[in-house]
């Protein structure tokens, strides 16, 4: 499964050794289930023609900074023969656009603001004992930890439209506000079929971590 920063640093690869290619990217549609793909062309390094449903360069740079990219991949040219409809851009200027929007994306949301609770009410609410299930269930309400939504914005972009449903399936077997651990390894299970037991460990390693270090956060 590839991402942004993929596609910006087989760019980057290309600017540096002034070569021609055609990379293509691959992404899932906005039906979720159907495999489609756009191409940039670069040449020598310098320029880049972006074909990208016949977009001109600002907009095709926006919708393909927003995709869910599957796989992105570089074939060397001699030269490169863009046709008339092609978007054409500086490919520097191109990476840079792409890489701000990536910052973008990355940029985490601004805090929220705290609402004061009345003190009757603080005084009255009980403290939940460090590790009790009752304590990982808040840890799961908080706005970071949905395990839903992180499952599905993994499975996604392999599985399609059906991914919803095993994911419905999985949380049944294994409710994530009380076994996370159990349904994290289940996603995972999953898409180790697709991409196999590396691959699925390395792509479900970031949410097992942090459930850990929210763990620790709130025994600390």
């Amino acid at each position: 499964m590839a991402d942004l920063q993929d596609l910006c640093n087989t760019l980057q690869a290309l600017a540096n050794s002034g070569e021609s290619a055609k990379v293509s990217y691959y992404y899932v549609g906005d039906d979720g289930v159907a495999l489609r793909n756009g191409a940039i062309l670069v040449d020598h390094g310098v320029r880049a023609h972006i074909d990208h449903a016949q977009l001109d360069a600002s907009a095709a740079i926006d919708a393909i900074a927003a995709l869910k990219l599957v796989k992105v991949a570089s074939l060397q040219m001699s030269e490169v023969r863009p046709a008339a409809h092609m978007a054409s851009v500086d490919l520097s200027q191109l990476i840079s656009d792409l890489r701000e929007r990536l910052r973008r994306a990355s940029s985490p949301p601004p805090a929220p603001v705290a609402t004061p609770v009345a003190a009757s009410a603080t005084a009255s609410a009980p403290s939940p004992d460090p590790g009790s299930t009752a304590q990982f269930v808040a840890i799961l309400a908080a706005p970071g930890i949905e395990l839903r939504t992180e499952a599905l914005r993994l499975l996604e972009p392999l599985f399609g439209v059906s991914a919803t449903r095993k994911i419905d399936e999985f949380a049944r077997i294994h409710p994530p506000a009380e076994r996370p651990q159990e349904f994290l390894l289940q996603c995972q299970q999953h898409v180790s079929v697709m991409l196999g037991a590396s691959k699925a460990e390395a792509l479900f390693r970031p949410l097992y971590d942090r459930l850990e270090s929210e763990r620790l956060h709130r025994r600390g």
